[in-house]
């Protein structure tokens, strides 16, 4: 499965300064079809937890499924393995609906609205 974002040399123009990426401490994998989050809720959360894991929710990452290896910082909010990336949540709403597997994963469902 491919990522769209690895690591970020330091000074890179994409990404934010010091960020998780720039220090190789998060990883971006491209998921469209969102196969590999799907999966993660379904039968991964066990070994990502167990290997230091943490991912953003999935109703932030619409074609992607952030991951990282050490915990988010303070103000976000958190369950489990998963965070929202952002501290103000009406500001940065859900990007997209939830997956079926958040309510067995004990993952909070979000309402989402589409613009369409």
């Amino acid at each position: 499965m491919p990522w769209t974002s690895a690591w970020y040399p330091k000074g890179s123009k994409v990404g934010a300064p010091g960020s998780k990426h720039q220090l190789l401490l998060a990883l971006d994998w491209f998921d469209p079809q969102r196969s590999f989050m799907n999966w993660l809720l379904a039968y991964g959360l066990g070994a990502a937890e167990a290997l230091g894991m943490y991912f953003e929710h999935p109703q932030w990452t619409r074609s992607w499924v952030h991951g990282q290896i050490v915990p988010p910082g303070d103000g976000f909010t958190r369950w489990g393995i998963f965070f929202i990336p952002y501290s103000d949540m009406v500001k940065n709403p859900p990007t997209c609906a939830a997956l079926p597997q958040q309510m067995a994963a004990n993952v909070p469902v979000f309402d989402f609205r589409s613009a369409a």
